[in-house]
């Protein structure tokens, strides 16, 4: 995502996983990667879980943010790609969303990517 030319005082994107399904007794994680380019401060990019999201609606579902993912920072280098290490999901069951959210402007304009999206158990 990126604000780049957009016209518009405030941008904010959402890129949100399909339903995935967590069973409680299995320990869960996700993991993913960031990268970047044309950095500017202050446009943001934060990763979020749901438990009540409904396909449709991202207003109304509840969002929580994921603080343990580490997500790109300008100090990382343009276009290198950053693992967000394990996040762990295990407090999580039933149906959840994982949601990336954007936000930037027409004058903050950087470039984030996400690539290895991968939720996975371990036993």
């Amino acid at each position: 995502m990126s604000a780049y030319q957009s016209g518009e005082a405030s941008n904010i994107s959402w890129l949100i996983s399909p339903k995935i399904t967590i069973t409680s007794s299995i320990p869960t994680f996700l993991t993913f990667d960031t990268e970047f380019s044309y950095w500017k401060s202050g446009t943001t990019l934060q990763v979020y879980i749901s438990s009540d999201f409904d396909g449709s609606n991202i207003g109304t579902a509840t969002w929580t943010e994921l603080t343990d993912a580490y997500i790109v920072h300008e100090n990382d280098g343009y276009n290198k790609w950053i693992n967000s290490g394990l996040v762990n999901l295990s407090n999580y069951s039933g149906d959840i969303y994982i949601g990336y959210k954007y936000t930037g402007s027409n004058s903050l304009t950087t470039r984030f990517r996400v690539d290895n999206f991968s939720v996975f158990t371990q036993e």
